[in-house]
C-alpha cells in the first residue's frame, strides 16, 4: 500500500482527519523515492506527484 495509514487511523477514532491526509505517502514510500528513485532520475518523482493523487514530500 503506497498511501499512509493516517487518514484511516484517525477516522477510527472518531476524530476529523486533517485536511487532504487521504493523500498522504506512507513513511516507507516516501523512503523508497527518496532514496532510489530520485537518484535513477529526480523527474520522475515530479512526475509521479503530477499523475497520482497523492502527496509526496520534497525531503531530497
Amino acid at each position: 500500500m503506497i498511501t499512509a495509514g493516517d487518514y484511516i487511523d484517525v477516522l477510527d477514532l472518531g476524530v476529523q482527519p486533517e485536511t487532504d491526509s487521504q493523500y498522504f505517502v506512507s513513511p516507507s514510500v516516501q523512503a523508497y523515492l527518496d532514496e532510489h528513485i530520485v537518484n535513477l532520475n529526480p523527474e520522475i518523482k515530479e512526475f509521479i506527484k503530477k499523475i497520482m493523487y497523492i502527496r509526496i514530500l520534497n525531503n531530497v
